[in-house]
């Protein structure tokens, strides 16, 4: 789809240790790659299986607050999330008028 701001979310195992978090979590030791092609992507599955922590990575990775909110928001209670978000690497098209996490 051409209005789709982020179509593809790569993770780049080099220099990834997978026997430490959260690179042994069992959905991030299989994942290569995430294609997005729709308006709208929905990530289910069992507690503890890595959705949210794969969902924070991305949205640190787009520049937005780990603890939520839009573009404007940088705040910090307690730096509490992982180091996925640097080994993450995101196609995207265009600069959206706002994101939100």
């Amino acid at each position: 789809m051409e209005n789709l701001f982020v179509n593809r979310v790569r993770l780049n195992k080099g220099n990834v240790d997978n026997s430490k978090y959260p690179f042994n979590i069992k959905c991030l030791s299989d994942f290569d790659e995430l294609k997005i092609d729709n308006s709208v992507t929905l990530f289910y599955g069992e507690n503890g299986v890595g959705k949210s922590t794969l969902i924070e990575a991305i949205a640190i990775a787009l520049g937005l607050n780990p603890e939520g909110g839009s573009n404007n928001m940088q705040f910090s209670n307690y730096d509490d999330y992982s180091e996925l978000y640097k080994h993450l690497t995101i196609s995207k098209f265009g600069v959206p008028k706002t994101k939100f996490f």
